[in-house]
């Protein structure tokens, strides 16, 4: 899936401006394939089997033939089909060849389509045979292979909405302030509408993206946190569903924040199933329908579960969608209400809300008596029923001359037309967390100069304290005294690489912090690499050999180099500041970045020779205390563990290990007291190209690898 929205936001002095994201996810669950594999043994000792050619054909239980195809595009067949390997024997199209004395495989791939299994739970069945052609000293043979049958299970169908907020709040470029950012939803539900369950069934999310922003407006978005039927999951950008059964339906959240109040204009959505897997054809989702979102809100009706409902705007029709599947049109009953003051003293009002009575869901809102400077705390009905919290809410709007039109909103359902509505002073904690202005990832050349300001406020009216972590070397950072800092910057040759940077605006007690990539590109002329690195069956350890092309920038986009489904079981990658593992294969997982100067774990099926072609890449490599898993793209002639470790120095590197895949064994190296002088002692093995490296750090920071100039 990709999903681009179109934000406008009020830049200063004004100006309009949009910006165009772009959030790519992917969706995975389990569903049936068969492998249909033949053996052909040619037992002949002086002759070959020439011209072989193997079709393979379908029928049903009545012995009907059925359409199977090998074209992702032709949906009227039942079955796609896709040669998935040989060993032995070069094609089965009627060009092949088994030598003498040889068994040759081949397998193919078949999945079934929507409908081919059926409505019935126990499924339908099916027959799969073949012919086998081929010529032996100038005659043809034919064989029929006997059909065997398959059973197909009948499949999930899947509609997908997406709901994206519409209004989204953060700093206002009008006031002297920095105002936080207020986190909005990014929402999806899942509709089952087939005949089987859709089991265990995830969509793995990337950050947004900015893929427009003609106006260069300093703007960024970030995913903080998600949920799968209101219930947080682990911190990752994964939601797990699990299992969604016939004709139910599941709903997951994004929360998002961004550095700029702006509102959504424009949402859409693009999804394809990979051709290899059979693309439109064996497709199961049905539709995917983005929708702009006004509020998470709840059905509050007797049967309906707590799960947050979504209630969205589709042209000028508003509409509910339930956490269970229910669609629902909902009247605008905002005409004509009004809201009257009962009472009033410093910290609460008392409004009477009067509005037409209704049958079905209903939405009213009308301007906000109090602009913004107090909080709904409770709505109740004249029958004595009160509006669960998330029915009742405030919104702003922003005009064109840079202020702000406020709005308090309703939701329910057979409404009586009237309310009482408390209004109250927001709380304020006793102390509040600094507001830090969003930094953007920057790009700078070798041996140019990157500086800019860095900027922070506290609702408090505290200074903020700036720091920056960890600082490349040759870097500054000038804290000013007064909420703003500057990093300043001039990378050396032979630092090109990624560098993130957490900055940190602090109160003394609250803190806000932010990571920044700061990267750094070559300023002479790239040396092209060509290298061959050996992946045995198993567990290696790799380190990525050079500097990290556009074919290889994400973890799914190196496991497809690198193999097939069959060749390559997954990638893993360590981070040392969470202590986590990422993990990324065909079946699913977290599309981390690849990045030159760190180190994977490739856990392979078969052993396979690897090509790696680009340009040369000698980053600084950042430690963290603890464990690292780190290499070195270029590493010089006659580097070893010893090497390295004493390049390292003992006050900063406790110990080196690598793992030989040839012998299945870890290898290390490390600091040790002999004759009171401390000596690298362990196995001293060397360190080549694509050498991965379990690097355990005392002290954190970037270090320049030996051999860069």
């Amino acid at each position: 899936f990709v999903f681009f929205g179109s934000e406008t936001v009020i830049a200063q002095e004004s100006i309009c401006a949009t910006v165009q994201i772009e959030i790519q996810q992917s969706l995975t669950f389990e569903r049936q394939a068969f492998d249909a594999h033949m053996r052909i043994n040619n037992t002949l000792e002086t002759f070959s089997l020439q011209e072989v050619q193997v079709e393979v054909y379908f029928t049903d239980a009545d012995g009907n033939p059925v359409l199977a195809s090998s074209d992702p595009d032709n949906t009227d067949a039942l079955f796609f089909i896709t040669l998935d390997s040989l060993q032995n024997i070069d094609a089965v199209d009627g060009t092949g060849t088994i030598a003498p004395a040889t068994k040759a495989d081949a397998h193919w791939l078949i999945i079934p389509a929507p409908g081919s299994g059926g409505g019935s739970p126990l499924g339908t069945l099916y027959y799969v045979g073949a012919t086998l052609s081929y010529t032996l000293e100038g005659k043809r043979e034919v064989v029929e292979v006997v059909p065997d049958f398959i059973r197909v299970n009948p499949l999930p169908m899947l509609s997908l909405d997406y709901f994206l907020t519409r209004d989204v709040y953060a700093d206002d470029p009008f006031t002297p302030e920095i105002e936080p950012s207020e986190p909005f939803t990014l929402g999806v539900r899942i509709k089952n509408n087939g005949n089987a369950a859709a089991t265990s069934l995830s969509i793995i999310s990337a950050q947004p993206t900015i893929v427009e922003n003609e106006q260069q407006l300093l703007i960024g978005f970030r995913i903080e946190n998600s949920y799968v039927n209101d219930q947080p999951v682990a911190p990752t950008l994964l939601l797990d569903f699990g299992t969604i059964e016939p004709l139910s339906a599941k709903v997951g959240r994004w929360n998002l924040i961004t550095n700029l109040s702006g509102e959504f204009t424009e949402f859409t959505a693009e999804f394809s199933h990979p051709n290899a897997l059979g693309g439109s054809l064996t497709s199961v989702i049905k539709d995917v329908t983005t929708h702009l979102l006004l509020h998470d809100i709840r059905a509050d009706l007797p049967g309906r579960d707590t799960v947050r409902d979504f209630l969205a705007k589709d042209g000028e029709v508003l509409r509910i969608y339930e956490s269970q599947g229910l669609d629902t049109p909902v009247q605008d009953l905002s005409e004509g209400a009004s809201l009257t003051l009962v009472v009033s003293d410093e910290s609460r009002s008392i409004y009477d809300l009067a509005a037409s009575s209704a049958v079905g869901f209903g939405f009213i809102q009308l301007t906000d008596p109090k602009q913004g400077e107090k909080v709904i705390t409770g709505v109740t009905r004249s029958d004595g029923k009160r509006l669960p919290s998330e029915n009742a809410w405030l919104s702003k709007v922003r005009l064109n001359n840079g202020g702000w039109n406020y709005f308090a909103n309703f939701f329910d359902v057979n409404t009586t037309g009237l309310y009482q509505v408390v209004f109250d002073d927001a709380p304020v904690s006793a102390n509040r967390k600094p507001v830090l202005q969003f930094i953007p990832d920057r790009h700078v050349e070798e041996d140019e100069q990157l500086a800019f300001v860095v900027e922070a406020s506290d609702p408090d009216g505290i200074i903020p304290l700036l720091s920056a972590s960890p600082l490349p070397f040759g870097a500054a950072f000038l804290s000013k005294g007064d909420g703003t800092a500057i990093f300043n910057w001039i990378p050396a040759q032979g630092e090109a690489g990624e560098y993130e940077i957490t900055f940190t605006a602090s109160d003394g007690v609250l803190s806000t912090s932010q990571l920044v990539v700061l990267t750094v590109d070559e300023a002479t002329d790239p040396v092209p690499v060509d290298y061959t690195i050996q992946l045995e069956e198993g567990y290696n350890l790799l380190a990525y050999p050079m500097a990290v092309s556009l074919q290889h920038s994400s973890c799914y986009e190196l496991l497809a180099a690198i193999g097939t489904q069959e060749q390559v079981a997954s990638i893993e990658h360590y981070d040392p500041r969470t202590g986590l593992f990422s993990r990324c294969s065909y079946s699913g997982g977290d599309d981390f970045p690849i990045r030159a100067g760190e180190a994977y774990e490739v856990r392979m099926y078969e052993s396979k020779t690897v090509r790696f072609q680009g340009t040369q890449s000698c980053p600084r490599i950042n430690l963290f205390p603890g464990l690292n898993m780190v290499g070195h793209p270029t590493p010089p002639d006659g580097m070893s563990c010893y090497s390295l470790l004493q390049y390292f120095g003992k006050n900063n590197v406790s110990s080196i290990g690598g793992f030989n895949s040839e012998t299945g064994r870890f290898e290390n190296c490390a600091w040790q007291i002999q004759e009171a002088v401390e000596k690298p002692v362990g196995l001293n093995f060397a360190i080549g190209i694509g050498t991965g490296l379990l690097v355990h750090s005392k002290t954190p920071g970037f270090i320049p690898l030996p051999g860069c100039n």
